[in-house]
């Protein structure tokens, strides 16, 4: 997705983008800054009732084509303007989970993957499952950048999981220890 509605240089600066893409330890700093992704890794493997021996993270580095300035912040032509990165759970040498992101600021860039918007879910079995969840704004929504809407579609399940969590036994508990977390109808 292009991240270039996300105003902010210093997050976006950490995660990779504007910098040389040979910058020693800049894989480590992308994979830091991202580990909220390893935890939705770790999750998915808990509540599958996977255990992981490991969790890795591969990233490639894709550079701008151009100079691109975002108003918040300046991508020079050669500096990475695309990220791409896995944190994956293994079983042995088998993966077993795998939460990533693809992620460009601006035009002047060819990702190293398509881009696809949404949440892609894939199963790997019999028979393999493949959902893109889209999240889409209604008609009279005028937000340039739909960043609002992504805060929204990002609180929700925390939000709409507050009567589960009440009425959940005393202790810590996890999504997966919850009955399925749904919204409901406004009034």
């Amino acid at each position: 997705m292009d991240c270039s509605t996300y105003e902010s240089a210093e997050t976006q600066t950490a995660m990779g983008f504007s910098q040389d893409p040979d910058t020693p330890g800049l894989a480590e700093s992308v994979r830091s800054e991202s580990e909220v992704f390893a935890e939705s890794a770790a999750m998915m493997a808990d509540a599958i009732g996977a255990k992981l021996d490991r969790v890795t993270f591969d990233v490639t580095f894709t550079a701008a084509t151009a100079d691109t300035d975002l108003g918040f912040m300046k991508i020079p032509a050669g500096t990475v303007g695309s990220v791409y990165g896995y944190h994956r759970g293994w079983q042995g040498d088998r993966n077993v989970v795998s939460v990533g992101f693809n992620w460009t600021m601006g035009n002047h860039v060819v990702p190293p993957k398509p881009l696809e918007h949404g949440h892609v879910i894939q199963v790997f079995g019999l028979p393999n499952m493949r959902t893109v969840l889209h999240c889409l704004p209604p008609k009279d929504w005028t937000e340039p950048g739909f960043m609002g809407l992504g805060m929204i579609y990002t609180a929700m399940p925390v939000t709409n999981a507050v009567p589960a969590v009440v009425a959940a036994k005393p202790g810590i508990v996890t999504l997966a220890d919850l009955p399925p977390v749904t919204g409901r109808v406004a009034r």
